[in-house]
């Protein structure tokens, strides 16, 4: 009986996400592009450092094109529930790049397992992408809204996991304008100075990154 509550607790959560995360993103006008990083870490933000600095890696496709990015994040953390972050990309699609930035939050959700810690993301992220043998130029935008789950180790390992899952908002000026859902995962590790992590995820079309995060604080 004592399981069932929690299932039925875990599906009205679930569907509450899902119920305001298609409401919002019927009422946004926004673009899109991915421009950012793989979520590489834990939902429980308690447990972060108060700032840090990250690296990271992208590479996969959007569509049938053909998708590279390189950057940068900073993190600060507010408060025992709030991780705010900002990213500086260099990003390509086949033959454009250009500079990206973006900015967005994790908010923890505590109670909705007691083996997992669970966390909301939002983010958004603009660019500016031109083509290197024209005067052409490629604007774009994308919003996130995910879920992620986090839990212990695995096994005997320092490796510990995640799982994130949400819709993804995408949209540029030549008329491509989509929202897709997305499903990703992967493992983070501490090391001496921060962490390490690796992650996959598919929107549309499988991606999968690389980052190193470094603890200020």
């Amino acid at each position: 009986m004592h399981k069932f509550n929690i299932t039925k607790r875990l599906l009205r959560i679930g569907s509450l996400f899902i119920v305001t995360v298609i409401t919002l993103f019927s009422n946004a006008q926004v673009h899109a592009e991915y421009f950012g990083f793989p979520t590489g870490r834990s939902a429980n933000i308690a447990s972060l450092p108060s700032s840090s600095v990250e690296a990271g890696v992208l590479t996969g496709d959007i569509g049938e094109a053909s998708y590279q990015s390189f950057g940068a994040r900073f993190n600060v953390r507010t408060s025992d529930e709030v991780m705010l972050y900002v990213d500086l990309v260099q990003a390509e699609i086949e033959d454009f790049d250009g500079l990206a930035y973006g900015a967005g939050f994790f908010y923890q959700v505590k109670g909705v397992t007691k083996a997992n810690d669970f966390a909301v993301k939002v983010s958004y992220h603009t660019g500016t992408l031109d083509e290197s043998d024209t005067n052409r130029e490629a604007d774009g935008n994308v919003l996130s809204i995910e879920g992620l789950f986090s839990g212990q180790k695995i096994g005997e390992s320092n490796l510990r996991w995640y799982a994130n899952f949400g819709i993804h908002k995408f949209d540029f000026e030549d008329d491509y304008d989509d929202t897709e859902l997305g499903f990703g995962g992967g493992v983070f590790t501490d090391t001496s100075f921060g962490e390490f992590y690796a992650g996959i995820d598919l929107i549309d079309e499988m991606t999968f990154g690389l980052g190193v995060r470094y603890h200020l604080q």
